[in-house]
């Protein structure tokens, strides 16, 4: 399936593990709970696709265009971004291990839920650091209501 076009190509819960979309049109994909584990990605155009609550484990997304992607929740752990375009993602309850990023734009990732006022960072790192501290300081908030903490 290399260089397909399946621009805007409803695809929830798909099961496409190991398959190779180097090159291809996904931009506008609904792949939201899909199984994309080792898929190549490579180059690949995923502009504004929504991928999230997706497994991501060693996908090969190298060279591609996720601009704007919602990644909402998605696991990405093995993951190669290297000289991906990730601006504007939206990456709120990621989780990511060993990926692999060299190279790869990191402007403006969205790291609030859905629907809400967005907060906006420059680096996936950063985003999992501040995300985790936002969480922090909900649970203390919840266990001791009556404190101020800052944030």
């Amino acid at each position: 399936m290399a260089e397909a076009i399946l621009r805007d190509a409803w695809m929830p819960g798909a099961q496409l593990q190991d398959a190779d979309f180097t090159q291809a049109s996904l931009a506008g994909s609904r792949l939201i709970g899909a199984s994309l584990r080792q898929t190549q990605l490579r180059g690949a155009d995923l502009r504004n696709a929504d991928l999230s609550d997706t497994d991501l484990t060693e996908t090969d997304f190298s060279g591609a265009n996720l601009a704007g992607a919602k990644l909402y929740g998605a696991k990405l752990v093995g993951t190669n971004l290297e000289e991906a375009n990730l601006s504007g993602c939206c990456v709120y309850g990621v989780s990511t291990w060993d990926l692999r990023i060299a190279g790869a734009i990191q402007s403006n990732l969205v790291i609030s839920r859905p629907l809400e006022s967005p907060i906006q960072v420059d680096y996936l790192e950063v985003a999992q650091f501040t995300g985790s501290r936002l969480g922090a300081y909900s649970i203390l908030n919840r266990v001791c209501p009556s404190q101020h903490h800052p944030q």
